[in-house]
């Protein structure tokens, strides 16, 4: 068509069809080439096309072809919006790719897209599967900041995570805020924290957490329990009787 006819914003709705249907077709680099071609012609597909292009190739978890798309979208002027930027950013994160996923969090501002709940999320719990422990800190209190805190399932994760990472101290802190900000519900990062430091063999610390839980009314699971009796038997006696004092806790009304 186009060496009939030339390239003409007047037909964009068929380039549009055509675009759309390589995509969908698994073409998804020929889409690519056209658009390059496209781009040189000041003949691009609006806003919509990339939205829905973007999203199937996401969908597909399609890193080659959607960053390509992204590039060339960006380069053109138009501005991605919110739910897009959170697509590249999870399409990243699947990836593991969290320097580009800052990247694009770093400039969406300047895009006047700003960034929301599921933004922060999408990057911590990519922080958290690859246990970067000095940014996982770091970004906990980012969240805090921009009034995104984490989920209470993804604290129990991040403490596990700092104290498998060798920063036991931090996850205390974390732990101190969760409970003081209450983000409910506790029994899960509890948990962790009690079996994080029986892990380390800090049965004192073990003790005095598990005291307050109990005065808090915090559900200590029987599995963590047993952790406990099997990390106190092996100090001896002194354990033994430590253990004991906890179990009727536990056990009591």
């Amino acid at each position: 068509m186009v060496i009939k006819v030339g390239w003409s914003l007047e037909n964009m709705s068929t380039y549009d069809s055509f675009l759309t249907t390589l995509v969908y077709g698994s073409q998804a680099d020929e889409a690519v080439k056209f658009l390059q071609v496209m781009k040189g012609k000041n003949c691009l597909p609006g806003l919509k096309f990339f939205s829905n292009a973007l999203d199937m190739l996401v969908k597909q978890n399609d890193s080659i072809h959607a960053i390509p798309l992204w590039d060339i979208m960006v380069g053109s002027g138009l501005l991605p919006n919110l739910i897009m930027y959170n697509a590249m950013i999870g399409l990243y994160c699947n990836n593991n790719d969290v320097d580009n996923a800052f990247r694009l969090l770093d400039g969406m501002v300047f895009n006047r897209a700003f960034p929301d709940f599921l933004t922060f999320n999408i990057i911590f719990r990519c922080l958290i599967k690859n246990k970067k422990v000095h940014q996982v800190c770091k970004f906990f209190y980012e969240m805090i900041k921009n009034k995104n805190p984490p989920t209470h399932f993804d604290c129990s994760a991040t403490i596990m995570t700092l104290i498998d990472g060798g920063d036991p101290e931090m996850a205390i802190e974390i732990w101190n805020y969760i409970v003081e900000n209450h983000v409910l519900p506790l029994d899960g990062s509890a948990n962790a924290l009690l079996i994080g430091f029986c892990n380390l063999g800090r049965m004192s610390q073990v003790r005095r957490f598990a005291e307050d839980m109990f005065d808090r009314r915090i559900n200590i699971y029987e599995s963590t329990i047993k952790k406990l009796k099997d990390s106190c038997d092996k100090t001896g006696r002194h354990g033994r009787d430590k253990y004991d004092c906890l179990i009727r806790r536990w056990k009591a009304p």
